[in-house]
């Protein structure tokens, strides 16, 4: 019986280990079926998107350069860069981290031999499993074949002497109504490649920078092409006149004829759209004291002209509609510049408060950008007068009113809602406000005699005026 209990236990320890050895194995093993995410990460080394010249290109002009272009920024590692003879003797190696090899942080990579090529000759290249790195530190896996980029260079005298030209400029020169966030385009007479420097947007106005992009930048792109976009990290200015101008160095052919660049004011000029909306500076009239008979009057900050739509004047103690205005009638004038005059077809009425709407569509600027138009009571507020009546002559008379005012030429009482202004210019009348409610010696402008005196109430602007020929009463 202990000799079972003991084959037993040590079946026990056996399986025990067999098993913990089994799962070491599992987990130690990399390349075991669990580890597909590191399978897919190692199986993304950089890879070529293009070389230049084509692989079986033919006609090569004898002083080109190398174009090789990457799915990735790479970065020069070590190793080399071989170009053999079509009977695979060496005409060049160049080493990755040499002078002969510039691009190191970007996706192209430009490879420029020592010597011309030989004319009407057979040429492929290899490169260096370890020469280009990403940053990841995965490897592109280099060529190492005879076929994967072979070439044919043309006959003798091919040399290419001829720099790259602009075939075209988008958005062309002097272009109105470009979007800020344009990216500009140019297209060359041949394939080119960044060589050295800057592409700058200057402000047409004072000749200051706007913005400044490197060539080497990752916002430019189509190098090895012969269209080449630049998106710059910031939009353009609205409603700007600006100009490009282009470094001499900035880009050249795979033969190093460089492109002579833009050095002027005038090559490449753009104006960029206005997307701010027209705002009003001024409104008029804002107060509580109007005359009736005023037009109304807006002023903008940038000309403006009538498109579609109504101004609406409305009496504030009840909404109602006072009078709707098309803005493309003859009442609506200053179309093309910043001051809009309204001219209502009648007077106001006296002691009103009103308040004015102007429909969305009403108003826009050259560059179709609308003013958003006023919708509420308050923006556009204002009340009108009093009524003012006006006397010359009168003869003894009783007003219903409070004396409100007066002056060497009139005097003024509030009846209700309406002022009456009588002219005394040339009589003789009291100031009242220096007396306490009794008779006082007047002024006298010796012309129509003396003012007799007055009876008024300083605290109620009640009671007599005494003027000579003359008496009013007010009650």
């Amino acid at each position: 019986m202990k000799c079972i209990n003991r084959l037993f236990l040590n079946l026990f320890y056996f399986t025990t280990a067999i098993i913990f050895i089994i799962i070491l194995i599992a987990c130690s093993d990399p390349g075991g079926g669990t580890d597909e995410d590191s399978d897919d990460t190692e199986s993304n080394p950089p890879a070529l998107v293009s070389v230049i010249p084509a692989n079986g290109s033919a006609e090569l002009p004898i002083n080109s350069n190398l174009l090789i272009t990457f799915n990735e920024t790479v970065t020069a590692n070590s190793g080399n860069i071989i170009i053999f003879n079509s009977d695979d003797t060496v005409f060049e190696t160049i080493d990755v981290t040499s002078s002969q090899v510039t691009g190191s942080g970007s996706r192209d990579i430009i490879v420029n031999p020592i010597e011309n090529f030989n004319a009407e000759s057979e040429y492929y290249v290899n490169i260096n499993d370890a020469a280009f790195i990403d940053s990841e530190y995965y490897y592109y896996p280099g060529i190492s074949s005879n076929t994967d980029w072979t070439f044919t260079t043309a006959a003798a005298g091919s040399e290419d002497i001829i720099a790259p030209t602009i075939n075209t400029l988008s958005p062309v020169d002097d272009s109105t109504d470009i979007a800020i966030d344009t990216n500009l385009i140019i297209t060359f007479s041949e394939n080119v490649v960044i060589g050295s420097g800057n592409i700058v947007i200057y402000y047409l106005l004072d000749d200051s920078v706007i913005d400044t992009l490197d060539v080497a930048s990752p916002n430019l792109t189509g190098t090895g092409t012969n269209t080449i976009t630049i998106n710059f990290s910031t939009n353009l200015p609205e409603n700007t006149s600006v100009y490009i101008q282009i470094d001499g160095s900035a880009f050249k052919d795979l033969a190093d004829n460089n492109y002579a660049g833009i050095s002027d004011t005038t090559t490449w000029n753009l104006q960029t759209i206005n997307n701010s909306t027209p705002n009003v500076t001024d409104y008029s009239p804002t107060e509580t004291d109007e005359p009736v008979y005023n037009n109304l009057t807006l002023t903008f900050d940038i000309a403006v002209v009538p498109d579609t739509g109504n101004i609406t004047i409305y009496k504030t103690s009840d909404d109602s509609i006072i009078e709707i205005i098309d803005v493309t009638s003859g009442q609506v004038t200053g179309s093309g510049t910043t001051i809009i005059t309204i001219n209502p077809a009648a007077n106001l009425d006296y002691n009103t408060e009103y308040y004015i709407n102007i429909d969305a569509t009403a108003f826009k600027d050259i560059a179709d950008n609308y003013f958003p138009g006023i919708s509420d009571k308050t923006t556009w507020a204002f009340k009108t007068e009093l009524d003012v009546l006006y006397a010359n002559d009168f003869d003894y008379g009783v007003i219903a009113g409070d004396l409100t005012s007066i002056t060497a030429d009139w005097m003024e009482i509030l009846t209700g809602t309406t002022k009456i202004q009588y002219l005394t210019a040339g009589l003789n009348y009291a100031d009242y406000s220096s007396g306490n409610g009794g008779s006082f010696t007047g002024q006298n402008d010796g012309i129509n005699g003396e003012v007799l005196g007055d009876y008024l109430n300083t605290s109620t602007s009640k009671g007599y005026i005494y003027f000579a020929f003359m008496l009013i009463q007010i009650q």
